[in-house]
């Protein structure tokens, strides 16, 4: 009878580990994809504001999107060594 408590337990833990981590991964998924449109509409509302020229305005908005994607989002000069 023990057993299957503590087996119980140790399952029930395992499944809130597995499950809490999930959770996190997702919510930082998230966040970055968050920080991604913030990103892109800062730079659409940049190029409209100035009005930059059409074929100018998508190299920018290409740049941005390929420094992502290099990047993944993450600011080196911000990153603590």
């Amino acid at each position: 009878m023990h057993r299957v408590i503590t087996m119980m337990l140790c399952a029930a833990l395992l499944y809130a580990t597995i499950f809490g981590n999930v959770t996190t991964v997702c919510q930082q998924m998230y966040r970055a994809t968050g920080r991604y449109h913030e990103v892109l509409n800062s730079v659409q509302d940049f190029i409209r504001l100035h009005q930059l020229p059409l074929s100018l305005g998508e190299r920018v908005i290409d740049f941005v999107v390929s420094s992502w994607s290099i990047s993944r989002g993450i600011d080196a000069d911000r990153v603590d060594p």
